[in-house]
């Protein structure tokens, strides 16, 4: 499933950006350029979805980004994600490792 939803992003007074979605309740992320915080931000919401999705619990509506009040060095900008992609990833683990398990071959015991 794709979702968007706004994110307030701050520049830090040390370098980087911290990002934060006020309609995600399970904290947030940062990066040390804006590149980087944007990839974050977009893993952070995708994973935190995927989440509430497996959790059965109830996604929130997005806010609009008009709504999202900024101070000084912040700005909010959207972010879109995708969760199909974690499902496969997850899937695709889940195979790797039942294949790791069924080619491991059993341990004999020692013969006294």
């Amino acid at each position: 499933m794709k979702y968007v939803y706004p994110a307030l992003f701050k520049a830090e007074s040390i370098g980087g950006y911290s990002v934060i979605f006020p309609d995600i309740q399970y904290g947030g992320t940062s990066g040390e350029s804006l590149f980087e915080a944007i990839e974050m931000a977009e893993d952070f919401l995708a994973l935190s979805l995927y989440m509430m999705e497996k959790d059965g619990k109830q996604i929130p509506p997005a806010t609009e980004p008009t709504a999202v009040k900024t101070e000084n060095n912040e700005f909010v900008t959207l972010i879109v994600a995708d969760t199909d992609f974690y499902y496969k990833w997850f899937a695709k683990k889940e195979a790797r490792k039942a294949a790791r398990a069924a080619k491991k071959k059993p341990e004999l015991a020692p013969v006294s």
